[in-house]
């Protein structure tokens, strides 16, 4: 039986760092998570407890909508990240119509008057635009839980991807082993990996680990936008 620790280095030599490298082939910016720590110099994050990247997302915003003010512009990240319904189906397709059409935000012009627009988070026509970041082992605190996903894919500062690697090997020699009790249960836990990838996807679930409803809960995820 491979021990807990050995198991981890594995998996982090044979899933997780060549995953991170295909990543950086294709054009994925990198970072660790431990530079990305709450409070410290990337400005990224504030909190523990927060996911997204919201420098990133505020320079995004910026870039691909330059006629925007800035009050416009903070409107526009505040309703990003600002769930709207309790519905997690009602919601993950009011923020799939934000990532595809662009957020509504109304501003008042000092020469124009009253200016209306839909500000983008995404530029789907050039991919050149976005910033495709690859995060490793960042320390997400909710709830009094800690988490550190495997791999998370931020596209402009928004988490729209999470990948949860296993060592194929370590799986196979456990179901082997084990009585069959135990062989279930390592197979309902793989599954559940794999529904974890899943979740990514638009009309899952993941949105919950950032998005905020009225009352404060915090909600997790997006659909990945293809490249």
């Amino acid at each position: 039986m491979i021990s807990p620790a050995a198991a981890k280095v594995s998996e982090d030599a044979f899933a997780e760092q060549p995953a991170l490298e295909w990543l950086q082939e294709v054009g994925w910016s990198y970072r660790h998570g431990s530079e990305l720590i709450a409070g410290g110099a990337a400005g990224e994050r504030t909190l523990d407890s927060d996911v997204v990247l919201l420098a990133t997302l505020r320079r995004a915003v910026e870039r691909l909508n330059p006629d925007l003010s800035a009050e416009a512009t903070t409107r526009a990240v505040e309703l990003a990240l600002t769930g709207t319904s309790p519905s997690l189906i009602l919601d993950h397709q009011d923020f799939h119509e934000l990532l595809l059409a662009g957020v509504p935000v109304t501003w008042i012009d000092p020469e124009l008057g009253e200016r209306s627009t839909r500000a983008r988070l995404i530029d789907w026509e050039d991919s050149a635009n976005n910033e495709f970041l690859a995060v490793n082992q960042l320390t997400i605190v909710q709830g009094g839980h800690n988490r550190r996903p495997d791999v998370l894919l931020y596209v402009n500062g928004l988490p729209l991807g999470q990948l949860e690697l296993k060592n194929p090997s370590l799986v196979a020699q456990d179901l082997r082993v084990l009585p069959g009790g135990e062989e279930d249960r390592i197979r309902a836990s793989t599954s559940d990996v794999r529904a974890q990838r899943l979740a990514v996807q638009p009309g899952r679930h993941s949105r919950r680990l950032w998005r905020r409803q009225d009352a404060g809960e915090e909600t997790r995820g997006a659909p990945r936008p293809d490249r």
